[in-house]
C-alpha cells in the first residue's frame, strides 16, 4: 500500500509540474509516456489500485 501511496504522490507531482510549466502537446504526451507511474498507466480503475496485499 505504501508503494501505492508513492505512486500516487508520483504522479500528482507529474501533473502539477505539467500545470505549471510550458510544454506543447507533443512534449506533455513524451513526459506522461515516460514518467506516469506503473498503477496509473493502465488507468485509474485498475484492480491493483483497489487491491490490498497481505504479507
Amino acid at each position: 500500500m505504501i508503494d501505492l501511496d508513492n505512486q500516487s504522490l508520483n504522479f500528482y507531482m507529474l501533473l502539477q509540474h505539467l500545470d505549471l510549466s510550458k510544454y506543447n502537446a507533443a512534449q506533455m504526451r513524451e513526459l506522461v509516456s515516460k514518467n506516469t507511474p506503473s498503477a496509473f498507466s493502465k488507468g485509474i480503475s485498475h484492480d491493483e489500485i483497489f487491491s490490498i496485499r497481505r504479507l
